[in-house]
This record gives C-alpha cells, structure tokens and sequence, in this order.
C-alpha cells in the first residue's frame, strides 16, 4: 500500500527515501541527508511517513556532522558503527530503532542523496590541500 501511495503521490524526496528504504543491502540504502541547521546524517531509512500526512522520516545513523557554513564542504564526526555493532552481537536489535532512531520532519531538510563511501573518499582526497614542494638550493 505505502509502495503505491509513494508511487502516485510522493515527491522525489519520498521516492528516494522508499527506495532507500527496501534495498536488500544495508549500505545500498545508505543516504545522505542534510538539514536546514547544517547537520548532516549518513545512515538509512527506517520508516518514512505517508505523502500527504505527518511527513517525516526515521533514520538510522551510521555517521554525523555538518556542512561547513561557506564551502558545504561535508565533515563527518561522529561514527555509530560500534554502538550498532554491539546491539546486533548481544541480540539488542531492537535497541537500535528505540534508542537511535532519528525522526526528521521532511521540510527541514535541505538535501538527501545516495552515499557512497568510495566516492566520499575519492572526494575527501581530492579536496586536501596540497602540499607545496619546496626546493633546497645547495
């Protein structure tokens, strides 16, 4: 039902977060969201509102941090990982939706997108700055 609800009346953002949301592969669905404070989530989709009603969305972070204010160069600073991990191997799964989740109301998002960590650290790389060679004359 939600599938076609989505289909017909959901907007992009919707659509991508249903898609997100039903890929078999947790790191398939992994999303980048961006709110309107700067605050960056990467992690996936949990739940996510009917189009028309309470729009809003639960995720599930993998990561956080926030968009430097002039460049929106993206710097992630905290890492769940561990914490995920530990509820999985003691059996806890249910912990990580109760005690993790992240409502986000859909209008203070600014942007959502797949993430990709290859192409996160393909980009981290190429914005380093680089260091100058400095030549010794003898």
């Amino acid at each position: 039902m939600l599938k076609i609800t989505v289909r017909l009346w959901g907007d992009e953002y919707e659509r991508l977060f249903y898609k997100s949301m039903n890929e078999k592969k947790i790191e398939d669905g992994l999303l980048t969201i961006t709110t309107e404070s700067g605050k960056v989530y990467v992690g996936y989709v949990n739940r996510i509102s009917k189009p028309l009603i309470n729009q809003q969305i639960e995720i599930i972070p993998y990561m956080s941090g926030y968009r430097e204010d002039e460049t929106k160069v993206l710097h992630l600073t905290t890492f769940y990982f561990d914490i995920l991990e530990y509820f999985i191997e003691n059996g806890q799964k249910e912990k990580i939706d109760d005690e993790m989740g992240i409502i986000l109301p859909k209008d203070k998002i600014v942007s959502a997108s797949r993430f990709s960590l290859e192409v996160f650290n393909m980009f981290s790389i190429q914005n380093m700055p680089k260091k100058k060679n400095k030549q010794k004359n003898k």
